[in-house]
């Protein structure tokens, strides 16, 4: 049998020249595989773990790690990120990551450059302000030059313009200050030729101006010349100033200042912000309530306001309450980044605009890394789910605790305001939450208490309950009288503290297990207790328990028993009226042993005889005060069961101890009986 070598299947008659159908050589096919960042980033290591390919993913994974740590940093130090895009063996890594680096290094000095020309160009020319900014400019273009080999060609034809931008104005300032040297020369100069003649004998013997003219040495205030060096030096500034007045007059050329899509001048455009921005030595105030603010204008207002914190480097408080403009897409991608890139903020305020859940979760993250001590999120056009709201107090509370661990300024905490946000579950957010002061005026912003026993997070989920417009009065008046549900004005109810929710609920439990409902259902019948009285039934019942003169139960049996015309035998029989008393007593006995006071208190007692017969490491004195107390409380929700396995609780847990082994079993006792409680009947837990 006759084989073909493996060596000649690419070039054998029967499967034909495949490399040379393709346009490679043969040999081409033999070579080792180039695969790019991307393809590898995409594609995945292969070989296994140690292999070629997967040393270079993790190499690819921990350049791109290396230049995202920079770029977070690249408005303090633009120099480590052009540090680390001149490094070779960093540029090893995907495409996408390293366009977006150079990015924003190009955003940060391109705008820091044009800004600086734009202060300088503005400037008076003759004042000392163009001089000094001047001289800054300079500098920064010296600087911007020195990264355009990172940058696109247009940024780098837009650093050019600049260059040429700057000449001229140094141009014209050279200008400005040669023609005052030679006016300078040229007085000095007739001053000397003044003083040399003798002017004051001269003028004596002068009959008229002319004639003091035509004197010798005399000259006009005004040079008749100027040396050839300053012509030729003033026109070659004339020719710079034309390309400083190209520059000013095109706003398309300098790309990243003005687009086409822009209503006003590029220069109105950054000087819309200068009137709304604000710097008292202490903060840097951005001021732009109910200015008609949108997400197209956010990435310039942060880029001025970046700026300014750039030369102040002090804290800043934002306040773009009342522009419907903001949605969730501004917030995420201008606000957030910006807040990234500058935590010192103080204050943030987003009343009325048009954010929700999306928002609110972005700025969870910032709010508990920061030390921000305001955020007004009130009144917002998108909607805020109760599960959105508590996951986010949840996240911020368990992150700022441990980050002002050491913090006792109340300044420090945070104040949350999402009032009339319609947020569904109120009762789980605020048990997730510790409120600080409430009041019926509204919500107060700093706490009273102790700075050991300051909260996290000062909680506003309500305003005050605000009053009715009078015009509105009467409707209300007919409404309720009226006795219809659906034209009946829906107003917020007032926050609870979680002590008065706790408080409510135990009242709640008491009555129920009192009886409350039976007792209702049989005093005032099946509707009160299903749908309830209408406003009518209401108004009768009230004028008949008014009108209703009320006669003591004992007079009216007597009343009932004794009629008139008929006398009572029972004086006569003085046994039957013993008995009666007797009775009597016996059934008030009874009636006061089946209270719910009467009944715990006597369960709780036996149980506690019961311990006592037990074991001798307790005494009687042990189960006071406290412990007591939460033996009825498990009686309450437990019944007589809940005692009974409360008590064989102690008993086991008793069982292996001394009594020199706890200093204070009273403290002991009440602890265990706190957490028997707690998982008998789950209470709120506060988070602080």
């Amino acid at each position: 049998m006759v084989g073909l070598q493996s060596g000649s299947l690419t070039g054998s008659r029967l499967f034909g020249d495949f490399a040379a159908e393709c346009g490679h050589k043969r040999h081409d096919f033999s070579q080792p595989q180039v695969l790019s960042a991307d393809q590898l980033f995409q594609s995945g290591a292969k070989g296994g773990p140690g292999s070629p390919q997967d040393l270079r993913l993790k190499r690819i994974t921990r350049n791109q790690a290396t230049l995202q740590k920079a770029a977070e940093s690249v408005i303090e130090r633009p120099y480590h990120l052009r540090n680390c895009l001149s490094s070779p063996d960093l540029l090893d890594a995907p495409s996408g990551c390293i366009r977006d680096i150079r990015g924003r290094l190009e955003q940060v000095v391109g705008d820091k450059a044009r800004h600086a020309f734009l202060e300088t160009s503005f400037a008076p020319p003759r004042s000392k302000m163009r001089k000094s900014r001047l001289s800054r400019l300079t500098k920064e273009v010296a600087w911007a030059q020195s990264y355009k080999r990172h940058f696109d060609p247009e940024l780098v034809g837009s650093l050019n313009l600049i260059g040429a931008g700057t000449d001229a104005l140094q141009a014209i300032q050279r200008a400005a200050a040669l023609k005052d040297e030679a006016v300078r020369a040229a007085e000095e100069e007739d001053r000397k030729n003044f003083s040399r003649i003798g002017g004051a004998k001269t003028r004596m013997f002068a009959a008229t101006a002319t004639d003091l003219v035509s004197m010798p040495g005399y000259r006009p205030p005004t040079p008749p010349r100027e040396p050839e060096a300053i012509v030729k030096e003033a026109m070659t500034l004339l020719h710079k100033w034309k390309l400083h007045q190209e520059i000013r007059v095109a706003p398309n050329l300098l790309p990243g200042m003005a687009t086409a899509h822009v209503r006003t001048p590029w220069t109105n455009s950054w000087q819309r912000w200068y009137t709304f921005t604000s710097f008292d030595g202490l903060m840097v105030r951005v001021e732009l309530r109910g200015q008609g603010v949108c997400d197209a204008d956010l990435p310039s207002l942060f880029r001025h306001v970046g700026f300014r914190l750039q030369e102040a480097g002090r804290s800043y408080a934002l306040d773009l309450s009342d522009n419907a403009g903001i949605t969730d897409y501004g917030v995420t991608t201008s606000l957030v980044p910006f807040l990234r890139q500058w935590p010192q903020c103080s204050s943030l305020k987003l009343a009325r605009t048009a954010i929700g859940d999306m928002s609110l979760q972005a700025l969870a993250d910032w709010m508990s890394n920061s030390f921000v001590s305001e955020v007004d999120l009130s009144q917002v056009g998108g909607s805020i789910t109760s599960k959105v709201a508590v996951d986010t107090l949840q996240r911020v509370i368990s992150r700022r605790k441990a980050l002002h661990k050491d913090s006792c300024d109340a300044d420090a905490k945070l104040w949350l305001c999402l009032e009339l946000n319609s947020i569904e579950g109120v009762e789980t957010a605020l048990t997730h939450a510790n409120v600080w002061d409430r009041s019926c005026a509204g919500w107060k912003r700093r706490s009273t208490c102790k700075a050991n026993k300051i909260p996290v997070i000062e909680l506003s989920l309500y305003p005050s309950v605000p009053e009715p417009h009078p015009s509105n009065r009467g409707k209300e008046i007919l409404s309720i009288l009226r006795g219809s549900s659906s034209t009946r004005s829906v107003v917020e109810p007032l926050a609870l503290s979680v002590d008065e929710f706790q408080l409510y609920c135990m009242e709640a439990r008491e009555a129920a297990e009192a009886g409350a409902d039976r007792k209702n259902h049989e005093t005032f019948g099946k509707d009160s207790v299903v749908d309830g009285w209408s406003f009518e039934r209401n108004i009768e019942a009230n004028h008949l328990l008014k009108n209703t003169v009320r006669v003591p139960s004992r007079t009216v049996v007597t009343v009932l028993k004794n009629p008139k015309g008929h006398e009572s035998r029972e004086k006569d029989k003085p046994e039957k009226k013993e008995k009666k008393e007797k009775k009597d007593r016996k059934d008030k006995h009874e009636k006061r042993t089946d209270s719910p006071q009467n009944a715990a208190k006597s369960a709780v007692d036996g149980a506690v005889r019961s311990i006592l017969k037990s074991t001798s490491v307790l005494h009687a004195s042990d189960f006071r005060g406290n412990v007591r107390e939460w033996l009825v409380a498990i009686h309450r929700t437990g019944g007589n069961k809940g005692v009974a396995e409360a008590a064989e609780l102690i008993h086991t847990t008793v069982a292996g101890k001394r009594r020199e082994d706890v200093t204070k079993w009273t403290g002991y006792l009440s602890k265990l009986l706190e957490r028997f409680h707690t998982q008998l009947r789950p209470t709120v837990v506060q988070l602080q």
